[in-house]
């Protein structure tokens, strides 16, 4: 496994699609929608292309190989009292989970959501809200776990 981690910068920027490019990975995991919530700055249209942009550059080099994006693991706790924040996160998911649709029907069979509701956190599982704290951080790789388990095994 390699992270390509950049705590709270992953945009999809060209550069980034490039380097993951680089890599012949067995699944590439496009984890970004946390850093691309739908606000006066981003529109759902914006946050479209960058999804498009990045997987049609991916499929360019790695035509067959699975990936999964992943819908923002925060925000669709009735218990968390920002409802802004919320309404940002569930705006964002759906344009990730539209995508991910609309392109599957199109006819790629290795592009995978992981959703919100499959990673489960609760009121328990961040320290602020948004950021996962170690139960989350756990409840996060389960999920993931389970979908690559089942992807690898098709």
């Amino acid at each position: 496994m390699i992270n390509v981690a950049f705590s709270g910068n992953g945009r999809l920027e060209q550069p980034i699609i490039n380097h993951i490019n680089q890599v012949d990975a067995a699944v590439y995991i496009l984890d970004c929608i946390p850093n691309l919530a739908l606000t006066k700055d981003r529109t759902a249209q914006q946050l479209d292309s960058l999804l498009t942009n990045a997987v049609t550059e991916i499929r360019k080099r790695h035509p067959k190989t699975p990936i999964i994006i992943t819908e923002h693991s925060s925000g669709f706790n009735k218990a968390i009292f920002n409802l802004d924040k919320n309404e940002e996160y569930r705006k964002s998911s759906a344009v990730a989970h539209a995508f991910v649709g609309r392109v599957a029907a199109s006819g790629d069979k290795n592009l995978y959501l992981l959703t919100n509701k499959e990673i489960g956190l609760d009121i328990n599982s961040t320290v602020d809200y948004a950021h996962p704290n170690d139960i989350g951080m756990m409840k996060i790789a389960d999920a993931y776990q389970k979908l690559i388990a089942k992807i690898l095994k098709k």
